[in-house]
């Protein structure tokens, strides 16, 4: 407290000598380094030994579509379910990562981190980091690889050929981007059909190839029984002439951020990375920094879990009408002087919610 900046490249030998130093100095923020050294207390990272670094996933609320709209407790919940998605989908799921080689974290403020620390990963520079990333953002998916264009006939006239062609997409159930696509389809097209049909027309001539008649043809199409068919891949359910490549990769990139994990990119791709130590408290909010092993993630509620003071009451001043669900209670606060409980309290005073009384 007290200072604008972060004090770096120290290191301690024991667990014993960094606790003193953090009872001693009361830093509002606490970080350490996901990155192992041959020598961490070395002034130049030139000569510190980089050894390798954990591979870190860090989720923040407010990088998540329509975060400007939530509350503080809607950002937190739907972060959480992120941070599940990219958990059971992409570490445990597509990249067959080790239930043990996982930790979790929760930062304390608005998201999560995930640190895979496998002896495979620890030594991959920051290229094959965004590889990583690349693949569960889903970015520069190669259609030509997932949509099977099948020819099903092929008449010959003079010197050309004249074929009549099918497409497939994956089944449900193929691992990977390819099932993930097919479920992706299908709930963009679960989206259209429930629309009016003004508004569902409107939706799909939106997508560039689309014309009236093609999508009045697959509006009407998709208020009877299509959904079997496509969870096999089986894609003619649509008019011969509709541009399908053109609308599946339409969808894809329409869903992409509800068919992937969300993660951010330059936390990845660091190999060098700072991130906030678990066990300490995170200054903006005075909630604690909380690790987390898999199965206590899942029944995790930081609004409750990461509570660190007690509930004393405490005069405090707020600033403006405030609501919150915090400890298990809900607040609904008016400006002005009032008396909460102490995590309350702190929590509002680190979010320059509230001041204390000037005779506090």
């Amino acid at each position: 407290f007290g200072g604008g900046y972060m004090v770096r490249h120290m290191a301690f030998r024991t667990t014993s000598d960094l606790i003193a130093f953090l009872r001693r100095k009361v830093p509002a923020h606490a970080y350490y380094s996901t990155a192992y050294y041959k020598d961490p207390s070395a002034s130049r990272m030139s000569e510190k030994g980089w050894l390798g670094a954990d591979l870190i996933f860090d989720l923040d609320s407010d990088h998540l579509p329509g975060a400007e709209t939530m509350t503080f407790e809607e950002m937190l919940s739907a972060v959480k379910a992120e941070m599940g998605k990219l958990l059971d989908e992409f570490i445990l799921g597509d990249l067959g990562i080790d239930e043990k080689d996982v930790r979790l974290a929760f930062s304390g403020g608005r998201g999560y981190h995930l640190h895979v620390a496998h002896p495979g990963v620890l030594g991959l520079s920051s290229s094959a980091r965004k590889e990583i990333i690349d693949y569960i953002t889903g970015r520069g998916i190669n259609l030509d690889l997932l949509l099977h264009r099948i020819v099903i006939d092929a008449r010959r006239s003079g010197r050309f050929t004249r074929e009549k062609v099918t497409y497939r997409l994956p089944p449900l159930e193929h691992p990977g981007w390819g099932g993930r696509i097919t479920r992706a389809v299908i709930a963009e097209l679960d989206r259209i059909a429930a629309l009016p049909r003004r508004e569902a027309l409107a939706d799909l001539m939106a997508i560039e190839g689309i014309g009236r008649k093609s999508a009045e043809a697959v509006f009407d199409r998709l208020r009877g029984d299509w959904r079997d068919d496509l969870r096999q891949g089986i894609v003619d359910i649509f008019p011969t002439r509709f541009p399908l490549k053109t609308f599946v990769a339409a969808v894809v990139e329409r869903g992409r951020l509800s068919a992937m994990g969300e993660a951010d990119e330059p936390v990845t791709t660091d190999i060098k990375r700072l991130i906030r130590l678990p066990g300490t408290l995170h200054g903006k909010t005075g909630l604690r920094v909380v690790g987390l092993t898999i199965d206590r993630f899942r029944e995790f509620d930081p609004l409750v879990d990461a509570i660190a003071f007690g509930d004393e009451e405490v005069e405090v001043v707020l600033t403006s009408d405030f609501s919150v669900s915090l400890g298990g209670e809900n607040f609904d606060i008016p400006g002005g002087a009032a008396t909460v409980p102490e995590y309350l309290a702190v929590f509002l005073l680190a979010r320059r919610m509230a001041t204390l009384p000037c005779n506090g």
